[in-house]
């Protein structure tokens, strides 16, 4: 299942400009790139595990996550790392589960990015049929719009594609649980 957030980017990539409101976009934009700046680690079965345990507890308790949201990506990982390390219950989460605020922002990332790329991997044939459409309807567009609706997808894609295969054949087998999450 899509979060809100991929759901407004399919959304723009499937259905044309007109089905997703530029809002969404931007936030989409941010979380792209702060992906394309973020470290590529290795994630390993333990990282993804790890990831889940702490998430899932973190859903059943009152440990707040400042700046983070169920329905759209954080967009400032550097920040929300911080406020992780200044939260008392946040920090004991994470230590309990193995990470510390940085290195939980690195495996997040990567967790992202390869859910991404398995959804375009899944949805490839949509995804360039949606693109078709656009350049279909650049003649209709402003260049202005054209192009940046034109340069937001190919983001995307460059984003998603960063993932290394090993990570996404990892996150892969914990599909059906992080999608739950």
């Amino acid at each position: 299942m899509l979060k809100p957030w991929m759901t407004a980017l399919a959304a723009l990539v499937v259905a044309g400009p007109a089905a997703a409101q530029m809002e969404n976009m931007e936030t989409v934009m941010d979380a792209l790139e702060q992906w394309n700046k973020a470290p590529i680690v290795e994630l390993s079965d333990s990282d993804v595990t790890r990831f889940i345990a702490l998430s899932t507890e973190a859903a059943s308790s009152d440990v707040e996550f400042e700046g983070y949201a169920d329905d759209k990506p954080i967009t400032n990982y550097d920040a929300f790392a911080t406020a992780m390390r200044e939260n008392s219950k946040a920090m004991a989460l994470l230590n309990k589960h193995g990470f510390n605020p940085e290195s939980f922002r690195d495996v997040a990332i990567n967790i992202a990015m390869s859910m991404g790329a398995i959804e375009m991997e899944e949805n490839r044939p949509e995804m360039e049929q949606g693109l078709a459409q656009l350049e279909s309807m650049k003649a209709m567009m402003p260049p202005d719009q054209y192009e940046l609706l034109s340069s937001q997808i190919k983001g995307m894609f460059a984003a998603f594609e960063r993932a290394p295969e090993g990570n996404i054949a990892v996150v892969r087998e914990y599909k059906t649980e992080l999608d739950a999450l």
